[in-house]
């Protein structure tokens, strides 16, 4: 698949006074780097669906190839969350939705889960979550193991409390 041939028969004139024919210097490239062709896929589909008269950025076209959860077949973002928080406190007792729940959980912190008190915490610890969801999003999209995850998914930091 050639990105931008198939931009250009999308949008033409439009796409290539923006673009060009080639990414010739690059951009492109660096900012789509690291997705896997089902993501590019998934971005294209997007964009013809969508059937707006202008192209999109680059920035923009890398958001429109991140995969939905329910795609692969995952829950929700939202149901994966209410589901990771309900149980944060036996995480092993627990028969979960998906392995991606259970994992997304666990990088977030099954602690941080129980005990985020400010909205600070709260915010922080969710941010972490639907990072380390939509990671193991794209992961179940590759074909790629979920248990193999990259040491920036699986890791933790610990809140940083202030007492006042």
């Amino acid at each position: 698949m050639n990105l931008f041939s198939t931009m250009t028969g999308l949008f033409g004139q439009k796409w290539t006074s923006a673009y060009g024919l080639a990414d010739r210097n690059g951009e492109w490239l660096k900012t789509l780097n690291g997705l896997h062709p089902v993501q590019l896929e998934i971005g294209l589909n997007r964009v013809r669906l969508a059937g707006s008269e202008w192209p999109p950025t680059a920035p923009e076209f890398r958001k429109l190839c991140q995969p939905m959860p329910e795609e692969p077949g995952l829950p929700t973002l939202a149901k994966a969350w209410r589901e990771a928080n309900e149980h944060a406190s036996q995480p092993a007792h627990h028969g979960w939705s998906h392995r991606a729940v259970y994992l997304a959980g666990r990088a977030a912190g099954w602690y941080e889960l129980r005990n985020a008190g400010t909205a600070e915490e709260c915010r922080e610890v969710k941010r972490r979550f639907g990072a380390a969801y939509q990671a193991l999003v794209n992961r179940e999209c590759q074909g790629l193991p979920l248990e193999d995850c990259p040491s920036s998914i699986s890791s933790t930091r610990p809140f940083t409390r202030i007492s006042w």
